[in-house]
């Protein structure tokens, strides 16, 4: 089945306002949902079931980061490429990109049956699995389906984790998680393979190693990144209990949630439907353009929310948070000035994958995020709290800078 892509004529324009506005909806039900989710598990788990259920979803996390070897992002990557080259070219990115989650879904289910946890470990197979399907999806294109998936994944989640909560209390948790995973799972697989169907590659590629090799390359290039990326903040976090305390953490925890965290809706549409388009554009000229188009509107919609935001704050963090939260005020409106320098770095920062620049990828980010740290701590001597947030805006100005620079001369992107 040769898969043909769907040309409704829109705009460029908008189609990222629609994208942006389907997938920031997705988002939201996600917020919805997990807030639901975390007062049903404080009500019914209590802080120990609730501090078990953080610890055991962490590591599945982490294993599924280590372990998934980044395919979620490259194989996106590969795929856009393949899907614009022919039927053959697809059937063997396709099966590059199953073998890929299944070897390391593999992998993590025997790391975390090795660390004790051979009831859990089904999970972290599930949700590697389910990261390779939705690389297909999203270098299809197939955005409504991926949408449609991501919805019904959530919802069907807390259908089945809050009786479970009510019914089972403490002791499902470990049946949680497993079912969160397959959950995720199931919807995402039913589309994936509507759109590309189980099929083995012709003659001798049913191991396709110089493609997978590549993917691969990618992949641990974007996984490195992520875990310098949290191991960066959670030195920030060490470092800021043994220099005051742990309700500093909490409130520099807070602000980011309240920053960082709910400004992700917007950013979501970045990896659904921008990084496959980019991907498969070759031509630098064009590639401009769609960087051009997308930092536009991103920043457009990025600037009146977080002006809002920031003039909100003093009302916003007793009414999310508590009265004691309000310290927080000062960092969270330099956090949120930092979003808007981050959604005009974003897009063009995605140029250094779609161009498959993964060693490059991987030192911008490092060099990013050890200014970030001494930003933080350079800011904390000087100001205390309002200081780290004043680290944190620099830090997104150089990040900005960096990566302009850096897209011009490789890329010859200009503004």
């Amino acid at each position: 089945m040769k898969i043909t892509r769907r040309n409704s004529g829109i705009s460029p324009f908008r189609h990222i306002l629609m994208v942006t506005g389907l997938f920031g909806g997705v988002q939201a039900v996600n917020v919805v949902a997990s807030l639901i989710r975390n007062k049903c598990a404080a009500l019914f788990l209590g802080p120990d079931g609730v501090g078990a259920l953080s610890l055991l979803n962490t590591l599945v996390n982490m294993l599924v980061q280590l372990c998934g070897m980044g395919v979620s992002l490259s194989g996106v990557r590969r795929l856009s490429l393949a899907f614009d080259e022919g039927n053959v070219q697809r059937i063997r990115s396709v099966w590059s990109v199953r073998l890929l989650t299944i070897s390391g879904g593999s992998l993590g289910l025997v790391v975390c049956g090795l660390m004790g946890h051979w009831l859990l470990s089904p999970a972290v197979l599930l949700m590697i699995v389910c990261s390779g399907e939705l690389a297909i999806l999203k270098a299809a294109r197939r955005l409504r389906w991926l949408a449609l998936s991501q919805i019904v994944s959530v919802l069907s989640s807390l259908l089945l984790t809050v009786p479970l909560y009510i019914y089972y209390g403490a002791s499902s948790i470990v049946a949680v998680v497993v079912l969160t995973a397959l959950a995720a799972l199931l919807p995402v697989l039913f589309c994936s393979l509507r759109v590309c169907p189980l099929q083995l590659p012709k003659g001798n590629t049913l191991f396709p190693l110089s493609e997978m090799r590549s993917m691969f390359r990618l992949g641990m290039a974007f996984t490195l990144a992520a875990v310098i990326g949290a191991a960066s903040e959670y030195g920030i976090r060490v470092w800021l209990q043994g220099e005051a305390s742990s309700q500093v953490v909490g409130w520099f925890s807070s602000a980011q949630l309240l920053t960082a965290g709910y400004m992700a809706i917007l950013f979501s549409a970045l990896e659904q439907d921008y990084m496959p388009r980019l991907s498969a554009t070759s031509d630098h000229r064009a590639a401009s353009g769609i960087v051009r188009r997308q930092l536009l509107v991103l920043t457009g919609l990025t600037i009146p929310l977080v002006l809002i935001v920031m003039v909100l704050l003093p009302w916003l963090v007793p009414l999310l948070l508590s009265s004691s939260f309000l310290p927080i005020v000062p960092l969270a409106r330099w956090w949120a000035g930092a979003m808007i320098l981050k959604s005009a770095t974003l897009p063009v920062a995605y140029l250094t994958l779609a161009r498959d620049r993964s060693l490059d990828y991987l030192l911008l980010e490092t060099v990013y995020y050890v200014f970030f740290v001494i930003s933080v701590i350079v800011g904390w001597h000087y100001s205390g709290l309002s200081g780290v947030g004043v680290g944190i805006f620099i830090a997104h100005v150089f990040d900005l800078l960096l990566i302009h620079i850096y897209a011009r001369y490789q890329f010859d992107f200009r503004l």
